[in-house]
């Protein structure tokens, strides 16, 4: 089998000069989908099948509570290699990595877009899991929805951390989406709001939890069922996850 690699590369904008590539990953399949720097660190999310990842792939931060860190995959390497979602942080000078975890369940994790603002660092990605993930509600004042039991469905994540690589806790983890499947593709912060965009074969009857922003207006675009597209593989299979998401074959 082909493996793939996460790439990391930076180039010098007037030149164009390669200044820095690297590769990150073990034995199995890792793929990096989303960047972003926060003025201090540099933040790379995606996801890996690897199962023999050291403590020098997944540097530990300081170690205080709420802090997650671990370097074990958390799904059985059978068939497809099970994936996790994985951080890694990076510091812009040295390129030199200053943290790194896994993240996931039982099943098939992968993050696929990070974003910043003052205080905390936002991810968002897709589980197939049914644990792990969104397990506890860290703060009855945010957002919160636990895992759907997934099987052959998918569920958007949510995740905020605090931005420094040297304690980044964990202030923020929930579930997103119906009982069906979702896909968040990217996720962008305001002053004071979230912002997610993906896809979802759930409609309202599925507990998708759509909210309209004024229900006296129609000046808010708001669309509450699917108008339209084809419905008869509302599910999205389970083994296009990694398929897709890793092989690029266009199912």
């Amino acid at each position: 089998p082909t493996f793939g690699t996460a790439l990391i590369a930076s180039f010098d904008i007037p030149s164009l000069a390669l200044e820095y590539a690297n590769l990150w990953g073990g034995s199995g399949t890792s793929v990096a989908y989303g960047l972003d720097f926060d003025g201090k660190d540099i933040w790379v999310v995606g996801g890996t099948e690897s199962h023999d990842l050291t403590a020098v792939d997944c540097p530990a931060p300081a170690s205080m509570a709420g802090v997650h860190h671990t370097y074990v995959n958390g799904g059985p390497d059978q068939n497809f290699r099970r994936c996790d979602g994985f951080i890694l942080a990076l510091n812009p000078i040295t390129f030199s990595l200053e943290y790194g975890t896994l993240m996931g369940g039982e099943y098939y994790d992968m993050l696929l877009d990070v974003c910043h603002d003052g205080e905390q660092i936002y991810i968002t990605g897709e589980s197939r899991s049914t644990g792990v993930f969104a397990t506890n509600d860290l703060d009855p004042d945010l957002y919160y929805q636990p895992l759907n039991p997934n099987v052959n469905r998918r569920d958007a994540i949510l995740l905020a951390l605090d931005k420094t690589a040297q304690a980044p806790v964990v202030r923020w983890n929930t579930a997103f989406g119906g009982t069906e499947s979702e896909r968040p593709w990217s996720v962008a912060v305001s002053e004071n709001e979230l912002f997610v965009v993906g896809a979802t074969s759930s409609e309202q009857w599925d507990g998708f939890p759509l909210q309209d922003f004024d229900p006296s207006s129609l000046e808010d675009f708001y669309q509450d069922f699917n108008m339209g597209g084809d419905g008869w593989v509302g599910f999205l299979e389970y083994y296009d996850f990694e398929i897709s998401l890793n092989y690029l074959t266009g199912f």
